[in-house]
Parts: structure tokens; sequence; C-alpha cells
């Protein structure tokens, strides 16, 4: 009698392994075969083989929330390897589209998304433009809402407003200039780029806005600075300045303002301050809250000295 070679014959074990090292269609068409191929094809081990070697090994981005691998089931693995698969193909298909403002080719220096998708800021030298985004895919165009430039030739920069979506705060890039400006506008007011504070002369570089503050970084001065403060809903001339250790905290990377206090990200450190009443004129001095950041900086600086004496004992 003459005889078929057929898996079927096989033992499970060696069909799950067969599973493991077989492409995600192969595992899909396999399952429609027979019910044992269909309870093989979610095995736990089958789906976490392929999860890695089509997924982390090939580094595609991981969807969903970020967990271990040994927290997800196999139906989690199994769609999240098909939605990685998907979402890759879809990748490789799309094609930029080429937005052309205008016939002149002017230098970008920054872009600024407004929120809702549709808007965006871009900064050429010492001005701002503002663009509204319309049309079909494939076929988008330019439309100009608005522009606004600086006093002076300085390059702008352009920050975005932490918690209320339509403000923003304009100023010069120049860390050395005598001439900086700084400007707060509204995006949902009419007109285009609506002003609603205007500085003529600010102690730094615009470094965030949030609600009623404005922060100015300050670290170039000679004493150190740090970050300056302004209330510019209340257009005070006075200022309120977080202050730098300059040997201690690093450069400025960012800040987040919480509704008691304000916590800055240095780049050895990080410091919190208490949320400043800012004086109508002169200038005051803010306090770390508490310890807090006095024991972030030791934590910090106590790791580095880890790190460092780590790597000296490291062989060559």
């Amino acid at each position: 009698m003459h005889y078929t070679p057929s898996l079927d014959g096989l033992a499970d074990d060696i069909l799950i392994q067969i599973l493991q090292v077989s492409s995600v269609r192969e595992i899909l068409t396999l399952r429609c075969t027979s019910k044992c191929f269909y309870s093989l094809s979610k095995v736990y081990c089958v789906w976490y083989a392929v999860f890695c070697a089509e997924v982390l090994a090939r580094r595609l981005p991981p969807p969903g929330p970020s967990c271990s691998l040994s927290a997800l089931s196999s139906a989690d693995l199994e769609y999240r390897t098909l939605l990685a698969l998907a979402l890759e193909r879809r990748w490789s298909q799309s094609k930029a589209n080429v937005i052309v403002s205008s016939g002149e080719r002017e230098i970008v220096d920054q872009i600024v998304l407004v929120p809702g998708g549709m808007q965006v800021l871009t900064v050429h030298g010492n001005k701002v433009v503002w663009w509204l985004i319309s049309g079909k895919p494939g076929s988008h165009e330019l439309h100009n809402i608005g522009a606004w430039s600086l006093p002076s030739d300085d390059t702008c920069i352009v920050v975005k407003d932490m918690e209320h979506q339509g403000i923003i705060a304009i100023g010069s890039r120049d860390k050395d200039s005598p001439d900086r400006h700084a400007t707060v506008f509204s995006l949902s007011l009419k007109p285009a780029l609506n002003k609603l504070c205007d500085y003529s002369l600010v102690p730094g570089t615009i470094a965030g806005i949030s609600w009623h503050l404005l922060f100015l970084d300050t670290m170039s001065q000679q004493d150190g600075g740090g970050l300056e403060v302004l209330d510019w809903h209340a257009k005070t001339e006075g200022t309120a300045l977080l202050p730098r250790i300059p040997e201690l905290f690093g450069a400025f990377l960012g800040l987040v303002h919480f509704s008691d206090h304000i916590l800055v990200t240095w780049e050895a450190c990080i410091s919190v301050f208490p949320v400043p009443n800012v004086p109508a004129k002169g200038r005051t001095v803010v306090a770390h809250t508490s310890d807090l950041g006095l024991h972030i900086i030791i934590f910090v600086d106590r790791v580095y000295d880890r790190i460092q004496k780590f790597a000296k004992n490291m062989p060559p």
C-alpha cells in the first residue's frame, strides 16, 4: 500500500516546533486545515517565537501599551504581531507629499504643529508664517493665514503653551542679542496671530510658556542665571528667578508646570520650585521646594560617580 507523508502523523511537540519557525501567513493557513492545527496555532510559545522573530528582531515598533512579554497572553501576542506587520505594510506604501508654499524657496528654521493637524507655523529667520493645510490626501495645498516679524534681524523661536491650546510665544533665538524680544499671541482669536502681550526687552531667550507664566532662559548671565519668570497676563515688569547652580545643574532641558509647583529638568539634575508670585517690579529669587531638589541632585550625582567608577574598572 502506498503511504502518503502527512504532518498529522507527527507528535504535537514537533508540530509546535514547526509552527515556531513558520511565517505568519503559513501559521494562519495551517490553522484552517484541521482542528489539531487550529489548537496548536494558538499555543503561547508559538506566538512568542513569532513575535520575537517578526517584530522584535526586525526592530518594528511593538504596538499597544508597554509591558513585559510574560504578561501577554497568546492572543495578545498574535494580535500585536499581526498589527505590527499591517502597520509596516501601510508605512512602506505611504509616500510623502511635497507641499510648496510659493515659488521662493525659503530656509525653514523651525516647524510648529498647531493642535488640530491642519495648521502649521514655520519660522524663516526673523519671520513667522501661519499656514492652513487644505485639500485631499495626495493633493494638499498651503494657504498663508498670517505672518509676523521680529523688530530685529534675530532668528525667531516659537514655543507653545503647555496647557492652553492656541497660545504661543515668539522671541529671539540668539542668547547674546542685545535686543531680545518676547511676544505672546493667540491662534484662536481674530485677526490671525492676535497679539496678547508684548515685551520690547526681556532678560533672556524664551524657554516656555504655561498658563500666565512666561519662562526665560538666563543661563548666559555671569551669576549663572536660571529661569526668569514673567506674568504675561498681568504684564508685569518684575520677574521671579528660578536659580541655577552652574557647577551642579548644567544646561536647561525642560520644565513641567503643576498646580502648585514647577519641576525643572537640567542636564545633571531635577529641581522643584513652588509656583512663584511674580512681583509687579523688581526681582525675587525663588527657593527650592523643601529639600526635594537637593535630594535629587545628590541622587543623580551619586549615580554619576558610580558609573564613573564602574567605567574605570572595566577592562580595556
